[in-house]
C-alpha cells in the first residue's frame, strides 16, 4: 500500500475510485483493511475514497507524543492536504467519529459532511484509564485473542452465526495490521479527555448518525443507542438512522447500510 510522508512521518493509506472525496476515520487502533472489507468497495464506484492507518498501525509510524482525538484529527487533515483533497466527506466509526467531529469543529470549511456510526462520546480526563481494563483482559487471554474477539463481542450474535466468513475476515483484518500492545494502549488512552457532545454542539456541517438498534456497547451512563440519539440531537440539522437487528459494527454486519450513506452523500453533493 502507498506511504505518504507527512512531516517526516510515514502514513499508510489506500485510495480508490473517483468523484467527490470521502475519507474514513477509523476507531484509531483499527487497521485500514477493515474498510477494504466494507466501505471502500461500496463507496469507490461513486467517490474518491481514502482509508489510512493511524499512528503505529500497519506501516504508519508511531510517535512518542500522547495520542489524543485532536492529534488524530490533525493527522487526518494533514493526509488530505498531502493528497490534495480540499473538502472531504468524513465517515467515522466509534472513536473515529469523535476524530471526525474534531476535524469538523476546527476546520468546518474542509468538511463536506459527517457520517458518524456508533459514535463514541468520550470519557472525562478524570475517568479511570480505559487501558486498565484492556491490560487485565490481555493478561487473561493474550493480546491477539483480545483483538480477534472484538467482532464476536461487539457485533450482534447473528453476524458470526449467519456470516461466519465475514466475521473471520474482519477478525483477521484487525489482527494482521495491528501494532504493538504499547501502541494499542496509547490509542485506548486517546478515548479520555474529550466530550463528543460538546464538540458536536460547535459543528455545523451536514451529518448522518447511524446506530444499530441492538448495539449494547456501554457509553458511560448512556446506552450506545441513547448516545447516538444524543449525538444526533446535539448536531444541528442532523439525521438519525437506527438499523434493526444490528449491533455495534453496523457497516460490517449490514453492508447494505452503505446505500443509506450513499444517498446522504449524493444529497449533500447536489
Amino acid at each position: 500500500m502507498p506511504i505518504a510522508d507527512i512531516d517526516g512521518r510515514a502514513v499508510e493509506y489506500v485510495r480508490q475510485g473517483a468523484g467527490t472525496p470521502v475519507i474514513f476515520s477509523s476507531p484509531t487502533w483499527w487497521p485500514l483493511d477493515a474498510w477494504r472489507l466494507s466501505g471502500v468497495p461500496e463507496l469507490s464506484a461513486a467517490h474518491d475514497v481514502v482509508a489510512f492507518n493511524h499512528r503505529g498501525i500497519g506501516s504508519s509510524a508511531a510517535t512518542r507524543l500522547p495520542y489524543t482525538v485532536e492529534t488524530m484529527g490533525d493527522d487526518l487533515l494533514a493526509l488530505t492536504d498531502t493528497l490534495g483533497l480540499e473538502r472531504v466527506h468524513i465517515v467515522g466509526y466509534a472513536n473515529g467519529a469523535a476524530v471526525a467531529l474534531a476535524v469538523a469543529r476546527k476546520h468546518p470549511g474542509r468538511v463536506r459532511s459527517l457520517t458518524l456510526a456508533a459514535p463514541s462520546l468520550g470519557f472525562p480526563a478524570s475517568a479511570p484509564s480505559p487501558s486498565d481494563g484492556v491490560q487485565r483482559d490481555v493478561e487473561d487471554i493474550g493480546f491477539e485473542a483480545h483483538i480477534r474477539a472484538y467482532p464476536a463481542t461487539s457485533a450482534h450474535p447473528s453476524f458470526a452465526r449467519d456470516r461466519p466468513a465475514a466475521a473471520a475476515a474482519l477478525s483477521d483484518a484487525l489482527w494482521f495490521g495491528q501494532g504493538t500492545l504499547e501502541n494499542f494502549l496509547s490509542h485506548a488512552e486517546a478515548r479520555r479527555g474529550y466530550a463528543a457532545l460538546e464538540i458536536a454542539a460547535d459543528v455545523a456541517v451536514p451529518a448522518l448518525v447511524l446506530i444499530g438498534a441492538e448495539d449494547v456497547a456501554a457509553r458511560g451512563a448512556l446506552s450506545q443507542v441513547d448516545a447516538a440519539r444524543a449525538m444526533a440531537a446535539a448536531l444541528p440539522g442532523s439525521r438519525l438512522t437506527v438499523a434493526a437487528g444490528v449491533g455495534h459494527m453496523p457497516f460490517w454486519e449490514a453492508p447494505e447500510l452503505w446505500d443509506t450513506v450513499l444517498a446522504f452523500l449524493e444529497e449533500v453533493d447536489s
